[in-house]
């Protein structure tokens, strides 16, 4: 991009929502913020008008969406997801893989590549591995734990290791009558206790009214608070599509699910969301106590702190990326700019 975009409106900051602000974006990049009184700049002007101005969503946990998901393994598989997702909002995605061969993995991961190159939609910053990689925390990769049982001392063995985040809090992790069951007594701490006790952990919420009940969501809040949770979609292909059967993981051989439009289930349980993450950034400044900075933060800031992108991707701050959107006063996504582009 040659040139300046000037977005004018409530710009959404980290810790507050600064009225009658200003975003300059100059080349691709975030140059000045601040009052619109004091920023100024040549070149076309985005008017937010009575909505707001904030900082590009940042998805860390995500298999697919429009009917595609990642580990189809192909360039336009991924490049349909990264553009169903910049619609709502999420201008830095880290594709998400289910369990599968080593040749599926290196299919999803050779077509993320390419796609990362192309820059269609929503940009790739990495992948989200399903493990089990301890490998990774010798990398300086954020470690993450989900889908287990685990008692308070495997936590903490794996926390030793270099685990540092949960995946999607309350759905498909421990509880203590669920170790007990396993364990025996005396009863032991499960994995919502061990997040809940650490600073140092981080986790996810799926904000979708389908997966936690608002009291839920509100608890998580204030309990873990924006600075360690992140709102997650963990999006199937069955995003923006009509309900239906589709298939979680590769098309080919993907386990088998049902949409009703609202959630994925097989049987009684849930499989995955359908919904984007604007609506979950809404559901939390609609359903809880949460601002709409740290509703906001918690897609953006926070995840892009988790997964090492802070430099480049999460706030409206100078010398970041110009990935902005404009949102309405009830935070539904009009436009979305990444690199200062419009997507």
């Amino acid at each position: 991009m040659t040139g300046a975009v000037l977005f004018r409106g409530a710009v959404v900051l980290p810790s507050e929502v600064l009225e009658d602000g200003a975003v300059l974006c100059v080349d691709g990049k975030i140059e000045a913020v601040g009052r619109r009184d004091e920023v100024r700049g040549d070149g076309d002007v985005v008017d937010a008008g009575g909505g707001f101005v904030a900082p590009g969503y940042v998805d860390i946990h995500t298999h697919g969406g429009d009917g595609a998901d990642f580990m189809d393994g192909t360039a336009e598989a991924v490049g349909t997801a990264c553009r169903a997702h910049a619609r709502h909002g999420t201008t830095t995605i880290f594709p998400t893989t289910t369990t599968g061969s080593p040749a599926q993995l290196e299919a999803m991961l050779s077509a993320c590549a390419d796609a990362q190159r192309s820059r269609d939609g929503a940009r790739i910053a990495g992948a989200h591995l399903y493990g089990p990689f301890r490998e990774a925390a010798a990398r300086g990769c954020l470690v993450t734990c989900g889908h287990s049982n685990a008692s308070w001392a495997e936590m903490a063995r794996a926390f030793g290791a270099g685990m540092r985040h949960v995946d999607h809090f309350w759905c498909a992790m421990s509880s203590i009558p669920s170790v007990s069951e396993r364990l025996g007594t005396p009863m032991q701490g499960s994995m919502a206790e061990f997040v809940l006790m650490h600073e140092e952990m981080s986790t996810e919420v799926i904000a979708d009214e389908q997966h936690l009940t608002p009291e839920l969501l509100e608890f998580a809040y204030r309990m873990i608070g924006p600075h360690r949770l992140c709102l997650v979609t963990d999006s199937s292909r069955a995003l923006d599509m009509p309900p239906g059967e589709y298939r979680f993981g590769p098309q080919a051989d993907g386990e088998l699910f049902e949409s009703d439009g609202r959630v994925g289930f097989q049987a009684d349980r849930l499989a995955s969301s359908v919904t984007g993450m604007d609506r979950m950034v809404r559901n939390m400044a609609e359903l809880t106590s949460a601002s709409v900075a740290d509703a906001v933060r918690m897609a953006s800031l926070t995840p892009a702190e988790r997964a090492g992108i802070v430099a480049e991707a999460g706030s409206l701050e100078p010398g970041k990326r110009a990935d902005v959107l404009v949102l309405t006063p009830e935070l539904a996504v009009e436009r979305v700019f990444v690199d200062g582009i419009e997507a």
